[in-house]
């Protein structure tokens, strides 16, 4: 425990330190008393194994047509195109545009749900500027 003490403490490089990363929570234990999750690393090699032989058997077992070939390889694309979508609209929400569009949507829901049926003056113009933002 003093040696992964020192490493974790040391100015070495993540290589010279061995795969210490920070110091031991429990260093009153032995290092005898550990238990390594067996189970749980065989299960892990295993699948491992598992998905690869599923990798090359689908690149050079199976025999399939062009067209779902085709399909299998437009998932990463697709992945991609809601990424960069999600992406276009968290950035979307952050800007003036989008915290103004928040902000008079709450104002509209907060309306809609309000006991009066008399539309304001107010809440017209609300409802007009959401339009021009949805635009």
């Amino acid at each position: 425990m003093k040696s992964l003490r020192a490493m974790a403490e040391s100015t070495k490089t993540n290589a010279e330190r061995l795969g210490v990363k920070i110091k031991p929570y429990l260093d009153f234990i032995p290092m005898s008393n550990f238990v390594i999750p067996v189970l749980h690393s065989q299960i892990n090699l295993g699948n491992d194994v598992l998905y690869s032989l599923l990798d090359y058997a689908a690149d050079n077992i199976e025999s399939i047509s062009s067209e779902e070939q085709v399909t299998r390889n437009s998932y990463l694309t697709i992945d991609n195109s809601i990424a960069q979508f999600v992406t276009k609209r968290n950035d979307w929400d952050i800007s003036n545009e989008g915290r103004q569009f928040n902000f008079f949507e709450n104002s509209r829901r907060n309306v809609l749900t309000s006991i009066s049926d008399d539309p304001t003056e107010q809440q017209l113009q609300r409802e007009n500027r959401i339009h021009e933002l949805e635009k």
